[in-house]
């Protein structure tokens, strides 16, 4: 069984007694799991590795690192049914939103209203990029207004309506 020496509290311990971490040279933690606990409860300590791991997501390597990390984990089994969970469970949640959306891809479809490609967004002029729902009332699911991705979220955080309603023909 192979062991290691905690830089915190010297003891000499088995590799199970250290997180793993693999860019470490033996692929662990220089803390063990009780150090590494007691040392993570430390406020400061805590909240100076929050701004770290958040600065560095930030610049263009970080993006990039996280969004490889997020697709070879969603390639995964654990990764796939994680994301299959969770959007099962937001349809059960959200059910009269899941069946307007579904109403508005059935009307792309059989022609009802156009294509977001073709629309431009209600409030900034820009290509639109999704349909927004005012009202989820079932008699009014396809009452949308087209929105651009930034408009879309403006409205979504600020709890705005969207102008420029597309009705079905």
């Amino acid at each position: 069984m192979d062991t290691k020496r905690c830089s915190r509290c010297k003891e000499t311990k088995s590799l199970d007694a250290f997180y793993r971490n693999r860019s470490k040279k033996q692929g662990r933690e220089c803390y063990c799991k009780s150090c590494r606990k007691e040392y993570n409860r430390q406020p400061h300590r805590r909240a100076a590795a929050v701004r770290a791991v958040m600065k560095h997501r930030r610049t263009e390597k970080g993006r990039e690192q996280h969004r490889k990390a997020n697709a070879k984990y969603y390639r995964s089994e654990k990764g796939k049914r994680r994301k299959l969970a969770g959007t099962k469970r937001y349809q059960r949640n959200h059910r009269t939103e899941t069946l307007a959306h579904r109403a508005v891809a059935e009307a792309v479809k059989k022609g009802i209203i156009p294509s977001i490609d073709t629309q431009i967004c209600g409030r900034c002029g820009d290509p639109a990029a999704h349909y927004h729902h005012n009202s989820y009332a079932p008699a009014k699911w396809l009452h949308l207004s087209p929105v651009c991705e930034r408009c879309h979220r403006i409205i979504h955080r600020r709890g705005l309506r969207a102008k420029s309603i597309v009705k079905p023909t």
